[in-house]
């Protein structure tokens, strides 16, 4: 009986029962997704939030911009309604608050804090804080806010030990989420997917004279991050870009930019990061099916897709970008083991049925973003190897690695202009701004420390939450037979409570169950009662 119950809307005292049966449910969000998030990324052997690169870059931006840090209250009510971030932001602020814990008090603490001991009913969680840690809530929010801003500050100066990069920025408001940006030499204009707080997800241009923004197109059921999957065919000036990137299965459009005409291509195909081949005009994609990456091809004018081959289980492959005389294919891929890297695919041996072969550019820093100069030759990406997002490039004929950028917050989405200057993207708390970049050597880049480097010298025994797996070799997909699910034998009680309502003018008491299988394709909900009580007549009434 009772057990964790969850609030009904059909049944009103479910959420009474719920307040004393699992209160933590009714705390602030980015107080029941700190302790996930803290432990999570111990027992992932320090993958995590924790000792994240966007978490630093985020707080670092807060900083090196001079913008004031927020209330607890002013996250639920304010900040995670109008960043960009949305309610990320109570994975952030939850991850943060806790680690700056974890390394005055140790990790004990943190988890004692969160932990409901037998004798305790109902206990706040501000007031069980100051039990634990001997201070105020608020006070240690505020300690938490000067040593972090203390903290970024010191990773500023280290960053600033060597030659910053000259960015020029192109516009004073950032375009919040943008994708990828394809360079239109016919305008001299920068086109990318884009979407902004109190703008809907839009394809705009972005004039490099005059440094002003037309939207093309909309961009309808966008991804929050990603926007949509999108390619430019300079030739034709053809635009393709995908839709239902956040619900459903997703759509492949074209428009013709020249005449401003739209043709859905393929309905319901699964496929995005899309790239176009600049000679054949081949669109190439990344589809997925049965839990398996499938790169994928439609010749033009784009009648069918067809497979050209089939990645490993649980390898992605994502970002797409072919060189201008179609002989590779550039990729980043990413594996179970949460390794990811730059590839180059030998696409016409591909093409010619004779299996996937690729070479590994670069596995640092989480690579990401490719873009391909225009003389196909030097390949260009951003990567957090020193803790921040910076600029890199890869000359074929070289086989070197070069860093272009060296730069306090960050830059992503790299593409060439001239052999002289990159447009990208600057990170801002706000959004992506856009931005122009020397085309040159950096000659050091300056790493930055993790705030979560100092949890592990104040409590060095988080390390040891790592799940280890066992010496002996696991076959990592090693899949059972396929099974007939039985909802109905797979039925659970997940509420059983007593309550009181009413019936007409009569007072009834009874029992609210609600009763499920796991994967919630039956779901019952049961309510019945007697009224034993002389109300109206003398009879018992059962209901």
């Amino acid at each position: 009986i009772f057990g964790k119950v969850n609030p009904d809307k059909s049944q009103p005292l479910t959420t009474l029962y719920s307040l004393f049966t699992v209160h933590n449910r009714y705390t602030s969000r980015w107080h029941q997704e700190a302790v996930a998030v803290f432990i999570e990324t111990w027992l992932s052997g320090g993958f995590g939030r924790i000792l994240g690169n966007f978490d630093e870059m985020y707080f670092r931006s807060r900083v090196a911009d001079d913008i004031e840090f927020p209330t607890e209250d002013e996250i639920e009510e304010i900040e995670s309604h109008e960043s960009v971030l949305l309610e990320h932001l109570f994975y952030m602020f939850g991850a943060r608050f806790v680690s700056h814990l974890a390394s005055e008090y140790g990790s004990d603490k943190v988890i004692q804090w969160f932990d409901t001991e037998k004798d305790e009913f109902y206990p706040s969680y501000k007031t069980k804080f100051k039990k634990v840690f001997g201070k105020s809530f608020d006070e240690a929010w505020n300690d938490f806010i000067s040593k972090e801003i203390e903290f970024q500050k010191q990773n500023i100066s280290i960053l600033k030990s060597a030659p910053l990069s000259e960015i020029k920025t192109l516009s004073e408001k950032s375009f919040g989420w943008v994708g990828q940006p394809y360079y239109d030499k016919k305008t001299n204009s920068v086109l990318f997917a884009y979407h902004q707080s109190g703008h809907l997800a839009s394809v705009g241009r972005f004039s490099l004279n005059d440094k002003k923004m037309i939207d093309v197109i909309s961009l309808p059921s966008p991804s929050i991050i990603q926007i949509a999957s999108t390619s430019f065919d300079q030739e034709y000036y053809n635009f393709f870009y995908t839709t239902n990137n956040n619900q459903l299965y997703r759509d492949i459009h074209l428009v013709d930019l020249n005449k401003n005409k739209h043709r859905e291509l393929f309905k319901d195909v699964r496929t995005g990061h899309l790239t176009l081949s600049p000679k054949t005009h081949e669109l190439y994609g990344v589809q997925h099916s049965s839990g398996k990456a499938i790169l994928v091809k439609s010749k033009y004018p784009y009648q069918i897709l067809e497979t050209i081959t089939v990645f490993p289980l649980g390898d992605e492959v994502q970002q797409l970008a072919m060189n201008p005389d179609e002989t590779l294919l550039a990729a980043v891929l990413h594996k179970v083991s949460g390794e990811q890297s730059i590839i180059l695919i030998d696409i016409k041996k591909l093409n010619r049925g004779e299996g996937l072969e690729y070479l590994k550019i670069s596995s640092d820093g989480t690579p990401e973003n490719i873009s391909w100069s225009q003389d196909g030759k030097t390949i260009y990406w951003n990567a957090y190897t020193n803790g921040v997002s910076n600029i890199y490039k890869f000359n074929l004929d070289e086989g070197k690695i070069i860093p272009v950028s060296n730069t306090i917050k960050g830059l992503f989405r790299p593409i060439e202009l001239s052999r002289d200057s990159l447009f990208a993207f600057e990170y801002s708390i706000d959004g992506f701004i856009p931005a122009i970049i020397p085309n040159q050597k950096v000659e050091r880049l300056p790493a930055i420390n993790y705030f979560g480097q100092n949890i592990l010298i104040k409590s060095p025994q988080v390390a040891d939450w790592m799940i280890n797996l066992n010496d002996e070799e696991i076959e990592q997909y090693k899949l059972s037979n396929e099974k007939t699910y039985y909802s109905f034998s797979n039925l659970n009680v997940q509420t059983f409570i007593p309550v009181i309502t009413g019936f007409q003018d009569r007072k009834v008491l009874g029992i609210f169950a609600h009763i499920t299988d796991p994967l919630l394709i039956q779901e019952f909900v049961i309510e019945t009662g007697v009224s034993p009580f002389k109300e109206k007549n003398q009879k018992l009434r059962y209901h």
